[in-house]
């Protein structure tokens, strides 16, 4: 297995190193400084109110060249990702597909094989240290340090010690802990962090154990050690067994009176005991673990049709359903809910936007990404589906500044589609609660948010067997979202039109008239709601979508078509100039979509050809057919200047788009498109394990850890629905 995992040396040097940097272009700063100056006055407004911007452009964070595989499963936290040796080379972490309970802890364990290849019997001391705080800083406030000590009689036991404090007033407890088992000798030993550590040298220097004393257990710094002693005889093997907790069951936004608790907390009550039994549990059940996810990768890594890269990416990128900031907490009054709602089992579940773009559940992207939770852990995501439905109803009349234009606009319209569900860095306001914290544009008048909405349902749908009941719990939704959508019919010919502002998730590009990409997601939308609407029978509504669909089919192609000297495809926009004509690699979207929810039928028109286009102007004329796709190519071969975002390669469009062309049959194109990210985040720029949203065409990509790239596993949803329609002997 290890032949496909990422690999490099502790000594490695990446060959090249990148920045978040960005320097747009003279052109490009001249649309931006409006926007520039209103995001400054904004920025300065909401350091002085102590609130933390959900987008601090003034300090781009840049990678470090140096993150692992984190610890930890989802919604719980995540500790420790250096590939030099900090904790990850050993690691086991309970992240398994469609099991909802293991999955959600917060803990990991370290398997030590110790062989004794000489000729002479010997004795082998492994030590693990942790230090109380949250890794950057010491808590403010004191520690208390217990010990936790086997049942006398008990075989397969724990022996470890527990720090107790405060973590932004609300209870922690650290726990490291090694198996008592016959031959291992465990002993713990306290220390000072911030000291020499000489103390604990010499403990261990002496006879390779440690003494424990905790006579000075109340200060605002702790260190605790765990050491176990083994005596290896000459040409055999022994084992040594350590775990890691980290038991918060409770979190605490802002200044909210109540904190809400994590899912994983049904298991594991709050307290020292809870913590103890957390580090039981993970060392009892590590093997099953491993088992787990063998047979989970194992059909990936044996499939000789996969390239090698691919095996490596497509389980490394899962990093982000952890270490994105992830929550997964208990539904408020779930008992009060439908039988049906998931969330009254699994729980609520949010991730950020990216380390640097402080929003849970951005949906425009969470939409690229989804796929990962449909393939593994669709609970999950029918969850974020209930919660959006239920938000699309919702209000919010505050008005705020809008930064691009200046105009302000109420945060929160009726019937539409929320952008984001909340910033956790702002006091007051709280996750799941207050919704919508984006503030660049007016998202209620962005056209790609209902759209992807009615998408993700329908797709979901069919993907997970979701059955009558989800759609009829989501129906209502649909209609009213799609209601608002027929607004943006401006002439009335049964296509939407953008509005001449950067109206969707490519935020400073400029969509005007009917565009590929947004005209893309309402065909395809548009095509569900009359499928839906079938199986619900609603036959009003099938008349509606269908006579609509059938408009807007002819429309979508009549205006936006072309065939010029760089191939033929799907213009970006109904805009006179360059821009309107760009080949844009993201343009069949909603086509994607429709395929990955396993829709056959001829909806798209020329999707081959256009395919073939994007690959050989946004693909292979870009850095030698080595980065990706570009986000938008001039038909004469120039990269589509004309904002930061159309030069800007996306690291989960190029996977997306790479899935669209498996889905084409174009294999081999699409392993190769999608092959470039890979490459240079990984091998080239050491992004790995934090890969960015956007690659420039030299040096610089923006907004490291983001969520979109999670869409790689549109690529195995692509492969493995092409591989069930070939017949027998796997040849096409």
């Amino acid at each position: 297995m290890t032949k496909y995992g990422f690999q490099v040396k502790l000594d490695h040097k990446f060959p090249e190193k990148w920045d978040g940097n960005i320097v747009p272009s003279l052109s490009q700063v001249w649309d931006l400084v409006p926007l520039g100056l209103r995001y400054l006055v904004w920025y300065v407004g909401m350091w002085f109110k102590g609130k933390k911007p959900f987008i601090d452009q003034l300090n781009p964070v840049s990678g470090k060249q140096i993150y692992g595989v984190p610890l930890g499963g989802i919604g719980a936290g995540t500790i420790g990702r250096g590939f030099c040796g900090q904790f990850t080379r050993f690691q086991v972490s309970p992240v398994i597909p469609h099991n909802y309970k293991d999955t959600s802890l917060p803990c990991a364990v370290f398997v030590w094989d110790v062989e004794n290849t000489g000729t002479e019997e010997r004795t082998v001391s492994i030590t693990f240290t942790f230090e109380n705080g949250i890794g950057r800083k010491h808590s403010s406030v004191n520690c208390v340090v217990s010990s936790l000590d086997p049942e006398p009689a008990a075989a397969g036991g724990v022996s470890g010690l527990t720090i107790d404090q405060e973590i932004g007033g609300v209870p922690c407890q650290y726990v490291i802990a090694a198996r008592t088992q016959e031959g291992v000798l465990v002993s713990k030993s306290t220390f000072r962090p911030s000291g020499d550590g000489l103390d604990l040298w010499n403990q261990l220097a002496a006879d390779g154990g440690l003494t424990l004393n905790l006579e000075q257990n109340n200060t605002s710094e702790a260190g605790v050690a765990v050491s176990a002693r083994v005596t290896v005889p000459a040409g055999s093997q022994r084992s040594v067994e350590m775990a890691l907790a980290w038991h918060m069951p409770e979190v605490r936004f802002g200044t909210a009176a109540q904190p809400v608790t994590r899912y994983y907390s049904r298991w594991f009550a709050a307290g020292r005991q809870g913590a103890e039994r957390l580090c039981q549990y993970a060392l009892d059940n590590y093997r099953r673990w491993e088992e787990a996810i063998d047979a989970w990768q194992q059909p990936v890594l044996d499939d000789p049709e996969l390239p090698d890269w691919y095996k490596s990416a497509i389980f490394n990128e899962l990093y982000f359903i952890s270490d994105g900031g992830s929550l997964w907490l208990e539904m408020a009054d779930a008992d009060k809910l439908p039988h049906s709602d998931p969330r009254r089992e699994y729980g609520r579940f949010g991730y950020l936007e990216s380390h640097e773009y402080i929003m849970y559940n951005t949906y425009d992207v969470h939409f690229y990404s989804s796929p990962a939770l449909v393939h593994l852990w669709p609970q999950l995501q029918l969850s974020l589906q209930y919660d959006m439905a239920e938000f699309v109803t919702q209000e919010d009349l505050e008005r705020r500044k809008m930064l691009y234009t200046g105009q302000t606009a109420v945060r929160k319209v009726a019937n539409t589609v929320p952008h984001d569900v909340g910033n956790p860095g702002v006091p007051g306001e709280i996750p799941f609660v207050k919704i919508n914290s984006y503030q660049i544009h007016d998202v209620s008048a962005w056209k790609d948010l209902n759209l992807k909405f009615v998408l993700q349902t329908f797709r979901d749908q069919r993907a997970v067997g979701a059955g009558t009941g989800y759609l009829s719990a989501m129906w209502p939704a649909c209609k009213a979202v799609m209601a608002v959508a027929r607004r943006w019919d401006t002439d009335g010919d049964g296509m939407i039109e953008n509005s001449g502002a950067p109206d969707q998730t490519y935020d400073t590009w400029v969509m005007s008239g009917v565009s590929a990409y947004c005209g893309g997601l309402w065909l395809a939308a548009l095509y569900a709601m009359a499928q839906m609407a079938r199986e619900m029978g609603d036959e009003p509504a099938l008349a509606e979508y269908a006579e609509l669909l059938t408009r807007a089919q002819k429309v979508y192609v009549e205006k936006l078509w072309t065939v010029n000297k760089a191939g033929s495809y799907y213009k970006f926009d109904t805009s006179p100039g360059d821009n309107g004509g760009c080949i844009m690699a993201d343009q069949l979207c909603g086509y994607w979509y429709l395929r990955s929810a396993g829709v056959t039928e001829q909806v798209f028109s020329y999707t081959e050809e256009a395919l073939r286009t994007i690959y050989e102007n946004n693909v292979l004329l870009f850095q030698g057919g080595r980065r990706g796709a570009i986000n938008g190519m001039l038909p004469d071969g120039r990269r589509n200047t004309t904002t930061l975002q159309s030069e800007e390669t996306w690291t989960g469009v190029t996977y997306a788009l790479a899935a669209t062309m498996v889905h084409e049959g174009m294999i081999k194109e699409g392993f190769h498109t999608a092959e470039g990210i890979y490459r240079t985040v990984y091998e080239r720029i050491g992004q790995g394990f934090e890969t960015p949203e956007a690659l420039y065409p030299e040096k610089h990509y923006r907004a490291v850890g983001y969520m979109r790239p999670l869409s790689i596993w549109a690529i195995q949803r692509a492969w493995e629905q092409r591989r069930a329609t070939l017949p027998p002997s796997g040849q096409e």
